[in-house]
């Protein structure tokens, strides 16, 4: 005779015709949890006593203690330095990177943290303006030894240049100022007398100024170090030999991050990734305030957001998807992946166990290590998808999952799960989000809106499951029995040809075989709703077979 048995549970494939489906996969299921293959409920989240403005869109954890908060979406990393002093933290702002560090994010009364910060990098050249605050070369005043040389020989005179460099507390050095004039010196011992010009207000707490020249060392025409010295400092007289200067300058092209930079990410071997219209720029390894120019490259399209695995950088963007890759930021280069999968959402684009997935106009897609593939083709259709409003989805990595929230008001929320391919959907949302790796809590913004709350720890919601559609010649199931924990607070529906024909209640089931009105139809289902675990399902003819 015939029977339905349901043993194991998972979430949604809306694209399947409910006939088709396998025998575990639901029609509907809303707040699940399938823990060890059972139907369970899911927790609500549960607030953790930290006030959460309603103008906050963006939380970080600082040295697992503070809290940023951020009234912008905005993307923050930490130092790539391996235990940076500092503790510095970047972030996207308005107005280009910003950088704050463990001596200036505190501050007084209730102000958001970081309550201090400053545009990342040293513009020295002030190209942003088009060099309107531009520092000024350093003046020069070349001093005759004293007695002057009877004899002018001209195989000893030396043509020189001086620049100088700008440091500041932290050790981050600016790229060069302009060349000083040109300093002609006839007579061996002579001297130097320069002269530092008055500063711009610049970014950052600017502490030293280094001084460099002109030099031929081991055949290699470079400029060296001469001095370093306190900012305050106006005037310096140079008596070194060549002999006695020390490190070549090495910052020629270290330039601060473009100011229109939106986006962010940090690669392996302390390379940042940054991206504004069709152009991928990389720090120098290590060198966050340093953003040379000849490490920019470009898109088709222009970029919507970007990823890192490694060495290996995901870009998605309004067009093709593209990856770079390389081991260093001078040796990175670019390919456009065949796929045709736009990303629709900047904060989609999550790392998920190495597999980078992103909203597309067509589904959730994932890159596999050549190209990018639609992940959820065999579970949602396009139409389907686009009713989710994909381009507003907000995604975090939660529990080995990806945990997505949508829809404009992104009160509701969705896991799609890459190793089981199905979808289940919850009435509970967040604007906010951010996943603590070292413990696994996601912190989120909570029901009430006013606090922060960790995620799937409070409450257990009411769930719905719904069944597959069971198809046969009219059959008459009489019986159904469900086996499960805390059965009292579950409840069961029995529906035939789409229509409920009767509803168990909390407290009916008890563990024991139920008679089912006489009914017969063509198509079966079941639902179970409530609180408790269900671990076995079973509509029969009779109390035998189940």
């Amino acid at each position: 005779m015939p029977s339905i048995k349901v043993g194991t549970y998972r979430g949604t494939r809306p694209t399947i015709s409910p006939r088709l489906l396998e025998n575990e996969f639901s029609t509907m299921a809303l707040n699940c949890d399938f823990k060890e293959k059972n139907l369970g409920p899911y927790r609500a989240p549960v607030d953790i006593g930290e006030s959460l403005s309603p103008r906050i869109k963006t939380i970080w954890r600082y040295q697992e203690q503070y809290w940023f908060k951020f009234e912008r979406k905005t993307d923050v990393i930490a130092s790539p330095l391996a235990s940076d002093p500092w503790g510095r933290v970047y972030f996207t702002s308005k107005d280009g990177l910003r950088v704050t560090n463990n001596t200036i994010f505190q501050g007084g009364g209730t102000a958001n943290m970081p309550v201090n910060s400053h545009r990342l990098g040293i513009d020295i050249l002030d190209e942003e303006h088009n060099g309107a605050n531009a520092v000024k070369p350093i003046l020069v005043k070349v001093n005759k030894p004293n007695p002057v040389p009877s004899v002018d020989d001209p195989a000893d005179d030396e043509t020189r240049f001086y620049v100088y460099t700008l440091v500041t507390d932290q050790g981050e050095e600016s790229g060069p100022s302009p060349l000083s004039p040109q300093v002609e010196l006839k007579y061996p011992n002579s001297t130097v007398t320069l002269t530092l010009p008055a500063f711009p207000p610049m970014a950052g707490n600017i502490t030293k100024v280094r001084i460099y020249r002109s030099s031929t060392g081991g055949g290699e025409a470079d400029f060296y170090l001469v001095v370093e010295l306190p900012i305050a400092t106006k005037t310096y007289k140079d008596s070194l030999k060549d002999y006695q200067l020390t490190k070549p300058l090495i910052t020629e092209t270290y330039e601060p991050p473009h100011p229109k930079i939106h986006t962010i990410s940090l690669m392996a071997n302390g390379i940042i990734a940054g991206a504004y219209g069709n152009n991928v720029c990389f720090s120098e390894p290590y060198i966050p305030h340093a953003w040379p120019k000849g490490y920019q490259l470009t898109t088709e399209y222009d970029v919507v957001a970007m990823c890192s695995v490694g060495n290996l950088l995901v870009v998605g963007t309004k067009g093709y998807p593209e990856i770079f890759q390389g081991v260093s930021s001078d040796a990175i280069s670019g390919r456009k992946l065949e796929s045709m999968q736009a990303c629709v959402s900047k904060h989609s684009m999550v790392n998920i166990d190495s597999l980078v997935i992103y909203a597309s106009p067509h589904g959730l897609v994932g890159f596999t290590g050549q190209d990018v593939t639609l992940l959820t083709e065999p579970i949602v259709d396009y139409e389907q998808w686009q009713a989710m409003d994909p381009s507003t989805i907000e995604a975090y990595y939660y529990d080995g999952k990806y945990l997505a929230f949508y829809g404009q008001s992104l009160n509701k929320s969705f896991i799609f799960d890459p190793r089981n391919g199905d979808l289940t959907f919850y009435d509970v949302g967040s604007n906010c989000g951010y996943t603590d790796l070292n413990t696994g809590v996601l912190y989120v913004r909570s029901i009430s809106g006013t606090e922060m709350a960790a995620w799937n720890t409070g409450d257990y919601m009411e769930y719905v499951w719904r069944s597959k559609e069971y198809y046969g010649l009219n059959p008459a199931f009489n019986t159904i029995y469900i086996q499960g924990k805390n059965l009292q607070e579950v409840g069961a529906r029995v529906l035939v040809d789409g229509s409920v024909i009767y509803d168990y209640q909390k407290g009916m089931l008890g563990g024991r075989p139920l008679r089912i009105p006489a009914k017969r139809g063509v198509s079966w289902q079941f639902e179970i709703y409530g609180t408790g675990v269900v671990e076995y399902v079973s509509l029969a003819t009779s109390v035998a077979e189940v």
